[in-house]
Formats: C-alpha cells, structure tokens, sequence
C-alpha cells in the first residue's frame, strides 16, 4: 500500500523560534501552524520536552493512503488486523524520523498524537493511532496526548476521567495557536489553509515569467567568463555578493527583485541569479554567508529574506533553471524548521530536474526530521573562500558539505 513520507518542522533549530505548547486545546490548535497548513486527513506527531513543553519536532502523514475509508477497506471484519498492517507502514514513517532526530541528538521526550480528521472517532483510524502510539512507546519515548481533532472541535481518545469529553468535543481555545503563529510569522514561515495551498506559492507566474531571451544571455554570459578563471571567480562572487545583498536589507523593508539595482535590467539580474545557483560555488558560499555572523536575530531576519526573494525568484524561473532556485530554497526552508514547505520546494525542483541531487536530499531530510543543525555543524568547519574553491580545503575534508549537482 503506497504512503506519503512524513512531513517534519523543526522547530528546535537556532533559526527558528521557540515554540511551547500545554494542554490538549494548546496543542491542537498549535499544529497548523508549526506544519504551515492546516492538516486534514493526517496522523500528526508533536514531540516536546517534559518540563518546559518546548516543541522539538513535528511530524505528519497523510492518513487516507494509510486507512482508506471503510467503503474501500473497512467495511470487513478484522479491523484490527488491517490496522496492525497499515500501522507497519505508518510507523516506519516515523520511526525513520524519530531514529535520525535521536541520533542527531535531539531530545524527543515526549510524544503527542493527534488524527486530524472529519472520520478521526472511527474505529480505524484511532486502532491505527494507538498501534502507532505502541510502537512509540517501544522506542523509548513517553506518551503525552492522545487527540482527535475534527474541525474546531476535539476528543481525548482516552478521556481521563467520565464525562471528560462532551458528544460535541471540547471548544478549541486559539490563543496557543495565536501566540505560536506570531512567533513562527515573525521568524518569515507562512501559513496556508492546506498544503494545496501551500505548494500554490511556488507556481510559476505567468505575467513574470523570465523572457526565454533573458534567460538565454545570462546562460551564455557564464559560460563566457567561464574562459579564464579570474573572470568566472569574478562573476560567481559577483552573484554571490548580489544575493547576499538581498538577504541583507538595508532601511526598513527587504528590497524585493523590481526595486534592485536601476542601473541595471531587473530581468537580466534575476536571471543571473537563477543560472548562479546552479553552481555550489555560489550556493553554499551564500548559505555560509546567511547561517553565520551576527546576531541569532540577524540570522533568522537573512532567512526571512532570502526565503521571500527565492520564492519570487522561483515563479519567475523557467524550468529547468528554475530547478536549483527551488533547491536552494527548500534549504533556506529547512534551516528554518520548516520541513513541509522545504519538501514542497525539493518537490518542485524535482519536477523541473528529476536529477536534482540537492533537491533530493532536502527532500529526504526535511520528511525525516533531520535536524537542520546537523547540517549547519558541518558546514560551519568550512570558510566561504573553501567553499567558493579559492582556498584549500582542510585535509581532513575531502567533500563540499552539499553535492555538487545543481
């Protein structure tokens, strides 16, 4: 039976905020936003800290391609067996995730369980959450709430006491939710009514879209400067620095692509950063660049932006250009926290270069909760002059930090 793989937010990385949940009302109405969108149909679970409710990771799967309606699978006896075999599915989901997180050293105490979902009182799909909540507990891990959440509504599956859940489910109280998307808004990662939606945001722009003509000199331009190594350093740094720029705004807004650089034809740039990214030598330079120096703010502030100018640049971008923009901004994503908007943008990176090597890899780490610091770790042992290739690297490295295929 196919499944969706889990998608994560991360919100213990240093570039995203923190954000602490109490109380089933608090959790339930938090969720949204730590994912982004609103979930439907999904199994979602939210790992915390025990004393201090801090959430440390967030994962969700599609719950209709693991338990159909009854019509289609449940209208039999046995459901217990048949929620013993999607569980096996559903639970090495997240098993991967919470397997990679430990070992990253992330301290997933405690587990949350929540089905989102108009059928989440059916008998399937709450013996699918408790098998997954077995399986949780095996890992080592302790179990917090265990919730079904319909619309504005929501149950304990295991009310604590009689009488503890109305027929009608408890009220959601939105102020957790309300104080969680403040935080997460205020740190640049957005939030969508689905992930329809969501993924809608990186659609090309037709009215914008880069003339084929443009994109054709700025393609033709790098290989020019390509002749002499002085001149293809010179015109990667070039990029390098414009970008960096943009993620850097001076005043009191980010520059977006219409108001940079008059002197200069704004499609012709935006182009030249498209054909830029596709060389690491710019691309991991310029992550070094946003995810290190200054403050914790100015770094959260440089995400921000930059993840607003790849997202413009991305539904400007012609495939297959477009490609290494929609991976560069699936990792600004990730580094986020923000696992479900980076896999939407490895996906489209993907759809525009199957081979995408960067795209792929972002989009297995941010939908197994991979801690985004992992990355930043190794990264951090390297000088953006190793990166950019006009220094040395140490001896005791002998690969980039990130592939070297667009």
């Amino acid at each position: 039976m196919p499944t969706n793989p889990a998608e994560s937010h991360d919100p213990a990385t240093s570039s995203a905020p923190a954000i602490r949940v109490s109380g089933a009302s608090g959790l339930v109405t938090s969720v949204p936003y730590l994912l982004g969108f609103e979930p439907r149909d999904s199994f979602v679970v939210v790992f915390t800290c025990r004393d201090s409710g801090r959430v440390v990771l967030c994962l969700r799967v599609d719950a209709l391609t693991i338990a159909p309606p009854p019509a289609k699978q449940w209208d039999v006896d046995g459901g217990t067996e048949q929620a013993e075999t999607v569980v096996g599915e559903l639970s090495l989901e997240i098993g991967i995730a919470v397997r990679r997180a430990l070992a990253a050293g992330a301290q997933l105490e405690v587990a949350h369980v929540v089905v989102f979902s108009d059928r989440a009182l059916e008998r399937t799909l709450r013996e699918t959450s408790l098998k997954l909540r077995e399986e949780l507990l095996e890992q080592g891990v302790e179990l917090g709430e265990w919730l079904a959440a319909t619309g504005e509504h929501w149950w304990h599956y295991d009310c604590p006491r009689a009488g503890c859940c109305p027929s009608t489910g408890h009220q959601c109280d939105d102020s957790a939710g309300t104080r969680a998307a403040f935080d997460l808004v205020t740190a640049g990662i957005g939030f969508a009514v689905s992930r329809e939606a969501l993924a809608d945001r990186l659609l090309p722009d037709g009215s914008a879209l880069l003339p084929a003509e443009v994109m054709a000199r700025a393609l033709a331009e790098s290989v020019l400067h390509a002749v002499s190594r002085r001149g293809a350093v010179g015109w990667r740094r070039a990029r390098e620095d414009e970008l960096v720029a943009m993620a850097n705004p001076v005043g009191t807004g980010t520059r977006s692509l219409d108001s940079a650089a008059a002197e200069l034809d704004e499609d012709l740039r935006a182009a030249r950063w498209a054909v830029a990214l596709q060389d690491p030598r710019v691309r991991e330079p310029l992550m070094h660049r946003l995810l290190f120096g200054g403050s914790a703010a100015r770094r959260v502030a440089r995400l921000q932006a930059a993840r607003a100018m790849l997202t413009e640049l991305v539904r400007r971008t012609p495939a297959p250009e477009v490609a290494a923009v929609a991976a560069t901004l699936a990792v600004v994503a990730w580094q986020q926290g923000d696992g479900a908007f980076a896999r939407l943008a490895a996906e489209r990176a993907l759809a525009a270069d199957s081979g995408n090597v960067l795209a792929g890899l972002i989009r297995h780490a941010a939908g197994s909760g991979l801690p985004p610091s992992q990355w930043q770790e190794v990264l951090a042992s390297y000088t953006p002059a190793m990166l950019r290739g006009t220094r040395p690297m140490p001896v005791e490295h002998d690969a980039a930090p990130l592939p070297k295929a667009g």
